[in-house]
């Protein structure tokens, strides 16, 4: 316990001990999932479901059943394609393994001649970050998370257009389950994750490289569980801040969502996602159907923060076995 709590402290002096104004594969940050995405990304204090591992490893210490995910959204506007999946694998008192995938694409460009009266052909402009993940609990209600990942960029077929590095994410999570009643149960966590932990990357020389976009996120949950005319029924409250520990005079981006659920089939959710630094903020909204199991989860993000005035649609389709 006291060598994670000294690798956790560890890891928050490195984040914060470079500073720069830009960071390189900024994909990495974006947050997936359309059920994170319809509670305003406020996720790093549930990370319980398929997206967890690109939230709080921590969290997937508690995962219970095997199970495998993909979430996909598209930018009309900016022509951008993001597929997420993620699969887990609990083993029976040796904790939680995952395999996780992160994969952006911004179409093709065209080679062309000096002038651009001369054209070469077409190549693909593509980012993408492969991890696998390990996590297990520390102590009772405590979970510890470490999800390391091979990230590369290609931005061009040249010299100079396409960069790899590796990184390191980070989780805490603990949770507390209270009895108020005999119906009503109160569920609450509270999370902590440093993502991309790792050397700067670099497309053409040392001295024009960028540090990774280092991120120390904090959220914490609570959820009442209760039986109302029969019928089993949640309501879930979520908050969370990020803080870009790169660049010191950004702000705190603030989340917070809420979360609706009826038999465990049905859920409804709506959040609130605020980045005063970049102008981006909205309300995002999001539903799940879900069925023995198979889930299939829906949302708007509202937020513009990948530019242009359209909402965003994410689709996400989680299956246990």
């Amino acid at each position: 316990m006291k060598k994670v709590i000294i690798v956790l402290l560890l890891g928050v002096i490195f984040v914060f001990s470079s500073f720069a104004s830009t960071t390189g594969v900024n994909f990495v940050t974006y947050e997936v999932g359309a059920r994170s995405v319809g509670m305003g990304m406020s996720y790093t204090g549930v990370a319980d479901s398929g997206e967890a591992v690109f939230y709080n490893s921590g969290g997937v210490a508690f995962i219970e059943e095997s199970s495998i995910y993909t979430s996909y959204f598209s930018n009309e506007f900016t022509k951008q394609d993001m597929f997420a999946s993620s699969i887990y694998y609990p083993i029976e008192n040796l904790g939680v393994m995952s395999l996780n995938v992160l994969y952006l694409n911004y179409g093709t460009s065209t080679y062309t001649g000096e002038y651009g009266s001369q054209e070469f052909g077409d190549f693909s402009i593509y980012e993408t970050a492969v991890g696998v993940s390990y996590s297990n609990e520390l102590i009772k209600n405590l979970g510890f998370g470490v999800n390391l990942k091979y990230i590369h960029s290609h931005l061009a077929d040249i010299v100079g257009g396409n960069a790899s590095s590796v990184a390191l994410d980070l989780g805490l999570m603990y949770r507390k389950n209270i009895r108020l009643s005999g119906d009503i149960n109160s569920k609450n966590k509270i999370g902590i994750t440093i993502q991309n932990i790792g050397p700067d990357v670099t497309y053409k020389d040392a001295e024009q490289s960028d540090p990774l976009p280092r991120y120390l996120r904090m959220g914490l949950s609570s959820t009442l569980e209760f039986d109302l005319f029969n019928f089993s029924q949640s309501i879930m409250g979520t908050y969370g801040v990020d803080k870009n520990t790169v660049d010191t005079e950004v702000k705190l981006i603030h989340k917070a969502g809420l979360e609706y659920g009826f038999e465990d089939i049905i859920f409804l959710r709506t959040g609130y996602y605020n980045d005063m630094d970049n102008d981006v903020s909205g309300i995002n909204w999001g539903l799940t159907f879900q069925y023995y199991n198979i889930s299939l989860d829906f949302a708007f993000d509202n937020t513009s923060r990948f530019g242009g005035d359209d909402a965003i649609k994410v689709f996400s389709l989680g299956y246990k076995f």
